[in-house]
């Protein structure tokens, strides 16, 4: 329904700069990135003015386009510092990328304004276990259980630091 109504605002003026973007969402939701990617961009450049990098960051984050997202995550953070959800897509595509320390920096900026930020504690816990910081990989890890306990994956990278410390 919300495509069809973007689709109808479209046909009135084509050029419209926010249901452009807002097309490019809802690729973003079905997952359909390359999509997402191209109605984003195309909103970007009827409206250079507005900020429609981040959604773009996160596209291309998502498309495996890492280079490209910190790229636009960078911009859209100088606009936006304090923006949890651009900050935690900053930091996953930067560990993704084995950029290890910086991805640290995203995470740590995330808990200073959310302490339980159940990401942000798990991602600094991968990233210092990559770091080879274990005994502050484990202390997050901890952290990261206690507070959404009995993940799996939570349970495997404390398995993995474990096992590092052995």
């Amino acid at each position: 329904d919300a495509q069809l109504c973007c689709q109808q605002a479209l046909a009135a003026e084509p050029d419209h700069a926010e249901t452009l973007h807002l097309m490019g969402l809802l690729f973003l939701k079905a997952r359909q990135y390359d999509h997402a990617i191209a109605w984003i961009e195309r909103a970007g450049r009827q409206d250079p003015e507005t900020d429609y990098l981040g959604s773009l960051g996160i596209a291309l984050e998502q498309q495996g386009l890492l280079g490209e997202s910190v790229k636009a995550l960078d911009r859209a953070l100088q606009l936006r510092p304090d923006d949890i959800d651009l900050r935690i897509h900053h930091g996953n595509a930067l560990a993704r990328l084995d950029r290890f320390a910086e991805s640290l920096v995203s995470y740590q900026h995330v808990l200073k304004l959310n302490p339980v930020h159940v990401n942000a504690v798990f991602g600094c816990g991968c990233v210092l276990l990559r770091l080879g910081r274990l005994d502050e990989a484990l202390s997050y890890i901890n952290l990261r259980d206690q507070l959404y306990t009995n993940q799996a994956v939570v349970l495997e990278q404390r398995g993995l630091v474990l096992f590092e410390r052995s």
